[in-house]
């Protein structure tokens, strides 16, 4: 590209297109995602470190399954299952 151009930004109320800036109504936690799955390493080392992190440094201990306890942003638990797995120990 030799020369810039700079983007035009035009409305046209007679189409049924658009662009949708932020679209989407789904809350997202710290770490990108919607629901707490206690299966994931990420949510498991989310959930014992208090959301200071989502993933283990070398040399560090692996998280279980057991081992998660709550999603730190309240996130909505993925399984009901596992949401029997966080009452139990909550």
């Amino acid at each position: 590209m030799k020369k810039y151009v700079k983007p035009a930004l035009t409305m046209n109320e007679n189409l049924a297109e658009g662009v949708y800036l932020a679209s989407g109504d789904k809350e997202i936690c710290r770490f990108g995602r919607t629901e707490a799955n206690p299966g994931s390493d990420k949510c498991q080392t989310c959930s014992v470190t208090g959301g200071a992190s989502d993933t283990t440094m070398p040399g560090q201990q692996s998280y279980r399954k057991e081992d998660f306890k709550n999603c730190p942003d309240n996130m909505p638990i993925k399984n009901s299952s596992d949401k029997d797995l966080s009452e139990k120990n909550s």
